[in-house]
């Protein structure tokens, strides 16, 4: 097969030529050629390693990438679920809202209640006469 520059592997990969190196040639998984003092991928290596690259007619690879339609089809069946899951969270806001109403004016009552009692209170209670102590004080 052809031989590809390291750099156009990176690319072709999608990954940084730093990444390809530490990740794939460093550690073995891609194995290099060397001509001339510089450095060549085997293109079966690249197709090896990453199977979504392919060769085209002129020997070149490309990414391969999926049919339009099953991804608009992917696309529209995600937007549809994620338009799901923004309902039922709205739903889930407004119940909240309600159930936050509800508690607020469950305090008032409990504060005007509790306000009367104390207003009562007051009022049943009179100043009582002070007790003389040996009728001096």
């Amino acid at each position: 097969m052809n031989k590809i520059s390291i750099t156009q592997a990176a690319k072709l990969a999608g990954i940084s030529r730093q990444h390809f190196y530490k990740g794939y040639i460093n550690t073995g998984k891609i194995s290099i050629s060397k001509d001339s003092d510089k450095s060549y991928v085997d293109s079966s290596e690249l197709l090896r390693v990453f199977p979504e690259c392919k060769v085209d007619d002129n020997n070149n690879l490309q990414k391969q990438t999926m049919d339009d339609a099953n991804k608009d089809a992917q696309d529209n069946e995600l937007v549809n679920m994620l338009k799901e899951q923004l309902k039922k969270a709205e739903s889930q806001i407004a119940q909240a809202q309600e159930r936050e109403e509800w508690l607020k004016q469950q305090i008032d009552e409990l504060r005007r209640q509790q306000s009367n009692l104390l207003e009562n209170k007051n009022s049943e209670e009179e100043p009582k006469p002070r007790k003389k102590f040996l009728g001096i004080f």
